[in-house]
């Protein structure tokens, strides 16, 4: 896409702001309708975040649970290595 077709396209949707809302039924029709597609777009977009975030979370909890279980499990070496007597 050339500089120009942007410069046009932003101009097109900051002089004329109808032409921006590209969908006719999110703008137009009762206010319920409206509050209703609003809240659909917000569940839709917030729930894969949410999803993400949470296994996210699942896998860092795991993973320093593991970490923690092996360092339980490895004989203590932090004086370095025993020499008979």
């Amino acid at each position: 896409m050339s500089l120009r077709a942007v410069l046009v396209a932003i101009a097109a949707i900051v002089v004329a702001p109808d032409v921006a809302h590209a969908c006719a039924m999110c703008f137009s029709g009762p206010e319920e309708s409206r509050k209703a597609f609003a809240t659909t777009a917000a569940f839709l977009t917030l729930l894969p975040l949410g999803m993400v975030a949470g296994m996210t979370t699942w896998l860092r909890s795991r993973a320093k649970r593991a970490d923690a279980e092996e360092a339980a499990s490895r004989p203590d070496t932090q004086d370095g290595p025993q020499s008979p007597a």
